[in-house]
């Protein structure tokens, strides 16, 4: 697979971890694995299966609580928009709660926007002319996820939230708990870090190897061995393996 992908300008960058292509011929299922964001995802080649069923060609990605298996059908030609956490939402105004685990057809949920990322314009202009300011606190505590601070309680404080509000929040704007979002950001941090797994255990955040092991199986469907024993060209390419 070739796999590309840029950051885009400013001030989109505050929403929008990257844009990327994905350019090649389909092998058989493919294992995706959580990483906390959501996608909008283009695809200009031939057609991919999920549990039995055709994705659309112009679709929006949830947040995925655990891994998700697909299939191209031939050749691979996909053009993605991942979101930083609660990136989607200034786009969308829908509860990305409702798409946690799954994914959808874009036109089903914002016709509008579809029919301008389908048109002549590019990806980043499309999104500039209807980008809306993110929840400051929200964004706030993503940050502080996602640099690895303690726990949620802490957090909330941090941004001057109360927990339970904090966690209602993070539902509708970034589709998963604060404290499963912390869970999936270590999680990518063994993935990136393949290795001695006491050592990566403990530079990750997790008590010892054992717990690591037991999150990667929730996440990944298997043990860290297994899955590194094998090549995943799609999810390498997504997490730089």
């Amino acid at each position: 697979m070739e796999y590309e992908e840029f950051v885009p300008r400013s001030p989109l960058r505050d929403h929008v971890r990257c844009i990327w292509r994905l350019r090649g011929t389909g092998g058989g299922v493919e294992r995706i694995l959580p990483d906390g964001t959501c996608e909008i995802v283009l695809n200009r080649g031939d057609p991919f299966r999920h549990d039995g069923r055709v994705q659309p060609r112009t679709m929006v990605v949830g947040q995925m609580p655990r891994f998700m298996e697909i299939e191209p059908t031939g050749v691979v030609d996909l053009i993605g928009i991942r979101f930083r956490p609660g990136g989607l939402f200034p786009f969308l105004s829908a509860p990305m709660s409702e798409l946690t685990g799954g994914w959808a057809d874009l036109g089903d949920i914002d016709r509008a926007l579809r029919r301008d990322l389908e048109g002549a314009r590019g990806p980043e202009e499309a999104l500039l002319a209807r980008m809306r300011p993110a929840n400051g606190a929200v964004a706030a505590a993503v940050a502080m996820i996602e640099r690895g601070a303690g726990r949620i309680d802490r957090i909330a404080s941090g941004v001057g939230m109360h927990p339970r509000r904090l966690e209602r929040a993070f539902a509708r704007e970034v589709g998963l708990p604060p404290k499963t979002l912390a869970r999936i950001v270590r999680f990518q941090g063994v993935l990136r870090g393949f290795g001695d797994w006491a050592a990566l255990a403990q530079a990750c955040g997790y008590y010892d190897q054992a717990h690591l092991i037991r999150d990667f199986r929730e996440f990944a469907g298997e043990s860290p061995t297994a899955y590194f024993a094998r090549r995943h060209p799609m999810s390498d390419a997504f997490t730089g393996a």
